[in-house]
């Protein structure tokens, strides 16, 4: 997927975000999480780029998308790796996994992502709520400064409810966001397969 498809895939899958997406799209490659200049739009991105443009989307802001996605896609599972999703190490392989494993994808409810300031000085929390077993469970996300809550059985004590402030924003992404993105993908994957098959034997 290149850079111009994910902007209007975001126009219309997050409307909040459609008017100032380019702007978005901008403060990330001030900080290298998108090739660095509009003239590359047309390449390819890498599955950390499309999960940075989409995280782009969280803040209110979009001067700060640079430094609020750099923040978020590195909070680290509540609990460690195994209380994390699918036993992903951050919210960035968290998402990344959506666009590869089907099951993964197919048992996830919703995703809840906040850059409030949840701690003093703290900024950004996340929480994937997904089947295992017929069984609702959730995975939180917190920053690495969260030095108490990362290791393992930390997520049997935490409560998501003990917040810095009386009152914070959330952005929700339903399951079929990521549903509509990964089908994409995969028709992409599989066109440039064959096209590769072509090309070689022309």
């Amino acid at each position: 997927m290149i850079a111009k498809r994910l902007e209007g895939f975001l126009r219309t899958t997050v409307p909040q975000s459609s008017t100032d997406i380019v702007q978005r799209f901008q403060e990330l490659r001030k900080f290298n999480l998108l090739p660095k200049s509009r003239g590359r739009s047309a390449e390819h991105l890498s599955d950390q780029e499309i999960v940075a443009g989409i995280m782009s989307t969280i803040c209110d802001r979009p001067g700060y998308a640079g430094i609020t996605t750099k923040i978020l896609l590195d909070l680290l599972p509540v609990g460690g790796a195994s209380a994390s999703f699918y036993g992903a190490d951050n919210l960035r392989d968290a998402l990344i996994l959506l666009f590869h494993d089907d099951v993964a994808l197919q048992s996830v409810l919703e995703i809840r992502i906040s850059d409030s300031e949840v701690g003093k000085n703290g900024h950004g929390r996340a929480a994937i709520i997904y089947l295992k077993e017929n069984q609702e469970i959730t995975a939180y996300y917190v920053r690495k400064e969260a030095a108490s809550l990362l290791g393992p059985g930390a997520e049997k004590e935490y409560n998501p409810r003990a917040s810095y402030l009386s009152a914070i924003s959330e952005r929700v992404f339903f399951s079929r966001v990521f549903k509509l993105l990964a089908k994409e993908l995969k028709q992409e994957r599989e066109h440039m397969e064959i096209m590769s098959k072509f090309t070689k034997g022309s």
